[in-house]
């Protein structure tokens, strides 16, 4: 069913919104993993630079700690913060100046230091030594610090984290320490040689002044991925919509496009079955041209042609013997001589103003002189000066760039005497014509007293349904006032009731009635009239016939809507109710085959205006109609029912109606489990 509905409205596919949200996920799942990545560039970016700053700080410190060991240490005074370090064991770690202040020796690690002291009070920045096995033992490595030791054994030579602390974030960066001759002066007893791994310099710096600037280049990123999400969203949505709109406008053309290419097939059709019967009529008159010439040439024994060719300057250099015989001139007398010896002259001044100015076009052009491409009549002039009528088709042709009229010319003097046979004969056919059309009148008049009569019994048959009901109610009030009778319930409230009820019951019959004597009361002039009032019209009449049948009508059209034509109104409910009556019967009929089940008869009405016409289809699904049938179903007496069933003739008086009565169109189609009856007609415009 759902089937036949989308066959019946055919529907165009179009593009599903619902659809739209994948490459919208696509997009964000692009747009997202485009953000991850830049962040993860951005962190790396980060370490990068906190790596390029703590190696600065690294050769700043190894320039330092080189120029101290070169030197072999330097001498401080000793003050509270420049104490002798304990562990440094060397013969000369004090000494004396000779006025007596004494003064220690600053190796690199001391130095080292003294230094982060002072960085680490003015900038947050802190230094020192870390070793697996070192001298002192607050430069002894902590576990990540050992594991960054022996990551250099591996090869590596540097490394950073970012450490946080929940208060302070800060960069601790590390750099591979290997021993010099320099410093073999105090490490050579801890057994390190030249070019060993002593351990490291960890440099320690605030990363709060990058963090705020990654936290900005990251809000950054995240405003320019939304902006950029989101403008390519709303341009995608916006290009979703225009291309479904543009889909949808170039199906409904395609859509329109096909409809007229059917109705121009259909009309095409009608004009060749139209032209075929004209080439048979005409065929006919020519026949019977033929046989009067033919008749003509018997009473004169022969009609031969002549047949002249003149040049430009209208000389003759062609004459045939047929030509002698109707001039009088033997082609000894006559070739070498001007056109104008055998033309009387008064065609004479005439013939030359067309030849000079054929000449003043190209070749070919033709329409200068009338005459060429026409069969025309003019008069001859013999030799011995009379003159008798002609008949001559001139056309002109082209060799060796010379222009050359040839004339095919027929002497008419016998057939004109036969006019007068062939205008005689013409009227005796014009009679023939008159009394086979009167014959086709009546014939149309009995096809239509019997579509009336076809019509009428459908019509019975309805206002049977239609007053089944308020025929039993009457019955039953009847019955109800027996038994108040007898129940001695009767009074005078009572028996104004039921006489109320009753004549609601008649009036609702007589208004039946006054229905149906409406829909058979013949229009006498066109009128315009609204098609939705018609088919709700219609409706209502033929409703209790559906009902009786379970057969539900589907409508697609506004009500509100005015699809206003001109025509006769009573003829096209009729039109109406026949399609309607043969769908019913085709519905009843596919039950009986069991192609539909007892509930599924649907008929559909779908009216609309489609510019500048009315546009009416009426679908049913009770089964195609055979193909090779489809070009003979609006025939007269073609019934496609069982024998006693159908008369034939409502769909030809349908046809006759829409097409001659209101110059519309009205056609069948077979689509999916039924058929479509389509008409057209002219929207009315005052």
């Amino acid at each position: 069913m759902k089937q036949f509905i989308k066959e019946f409205l055919m529907g165009d596919y179009l593009i599903a919104k619902r659809f739209w949200i994948f490459p919208l996920i696509l997009w964000t799942v692009l747009v997202y993993a485009s953000y991850q990545w830049n962040i993860n560039q951005l962190d790396q970016y980060l370490l990068e630079n906190a790596k390029e700053m703590g190696r600065n700080m690294f050769y700043v410190i190894k320039s330092m700690k080189t120029w101290n060991a070169s030197h072999g240490g330097v001498y401080a005074p000793v003050t509270k913060d420049t104490q002798p370090d304990t562990f440094l064991n060397l013969p000369e770690r004090e000494i004396k100046s000779t006025k007596g202040k004494l003064y220690t020796l600053i190796n690199p690690a001391n130095m080292t230091r003294q230094l982060s002291e002072i960085t680490n009070l003015q900038n947050k920045i802190s230094i020192h030594l870390i070793s697996l096995k070192p001298i002192s033992p607050s430069n002894m490595a902590n576990a990540w610090e050992s594991s960054i030791i022996k990551e250099f054994e591996l090869g590596k030579i540097e490394n950073i984290k970012l450490f946080h602390d929940g208060k302070l974030s800060e960069f601790r960066y590390i750099a591979v320490l290997k021993a010099e001759d320099t410093c073999l002066r105090c490490h050579a007893r801890q057994g390190f040689k030249k070019g060993d791994i002593i351990g490291g310099t960890a440099i320690t710096f605030p990363a709060e002044p990058v963090i705020i600037l990654q936290k900005n280049k990251k809000l950054n990123l995240i405003f320019l991925h939304i902006s950029i999400y989101l403008l390519v969203s709303l341009l995608s949505l916006y290009i979703f919509f225009r291309t479904r709109k543009q889909w949808m406008i170039l199906k409904n053309i395609q859509n329109d496009q096909e409809l007229r290419i059917q109705m121009r097939t259909f009309e095409l059709e009608e004009a060749y079955i139209k032209l075929t019967k004209e080439l048979k009529a005409h065929k006919e008159t020519s026949d019977l041209l033929m046989k009067s010439e033919a008749r003509l040439i018997a009473i004169n024994d022969s009609a031969l042609e002549a047949i002249i060719t003149i040049d430009k300057e209208s000389t003759i250099i062609s004459w045939n013997h047929a030509a002698e015989e109707m001039f009088g001139y033997s082609q000894e007398e006559i070739i070498g001589k001007s056109l104008m010896i055998i033309m009387p002259e008064t065609f004479r001044e005439k013939h030359l103003k067309s030849i000079n100015k054929y000449f003043h076009f190209p070749f070919g052009q033709g329409g200068i002189i009338p005459t060429i491409g026409k069969t025309v009549e003019f008069s001859g002039l013999k030799k011995d000066g009379s003159e008798f009528p002609i008949e001559i088709s001139l056309a002109s042709w082209k060799a060796d760039d010379q222009i050359f009229f040839t004339g095919i010319i027929r002497n008419i003097s016998k057939r004109k005497q036969l006019d007068k046979q062939l205008k005689e004969l013409n009227h005796t056919l014009e009679e023939r014509v008159i009394e086979e059309i009167e014959k086709g009148r009546k014939k149309e008049q009995i096809l239509i007293q019997q579509s009336k009569m076809a019509s009428m019994g459908e019509m019975i048959s309805a206002i049977a349904h239609q007053w089944r009901q308020p025929l039993n109610a009457l019955g039953l009030i009847i019955q109800d006032i027996k038994e108040a009778f007898h129940a001695n319930e009767l009074d005078q409230q009572y028996i104004e009731k039921s006489i109320k009820d009753s004549m609601d019951q008649i009036k609702m019959m007589s208004n039946t009635i006054d229905d149906f004597r409406d829909f058979f009361r013949k229009s006498k002039q066109r009128a315009p009239f609204n098609i939705i009032k018609s088919i709700k019209f219609t409706q209502s009449i033929f409703s209790a016939q559906l009902k009786n049948n379970a057969i539900t009508i589907n409508n697609i059209y506004n009500e509100d809507e005015d699809i206003i034509v001109n025509g006769f109104f009573n003829e096209f409910n009729q039109v109406i109710l026949n399609i309607m009556s043969n769908a019913k019967d085709a519905i009843v009929e596919a039950r009986v085959k069991g192609i539909l089940g007892p509930e599924g008869g649907q008929i559909i009405i779908r009216a609309l205006k489609e510019d500048d016409r009315a546009v009416l289809k009426i679908g049913n699904n009770g089964g195609p109609i055979p193909e090779n049938l489809l070009d003979t179903i609006f025939e007269p007496y073609f019934t496609t029912k069982e024998e006693g069933k159908g008369t034939g003739i409502g769909l030809y008086m349908a046809k006759s109606i829409i097409e001659q009565s209101m110059n519309g169109k009205i056609f069948v189609e077979n689509m999916g489990y039924g058929v479509i009856f389509t008409i057209y007609l002219d929207i009315y415009r005052e």
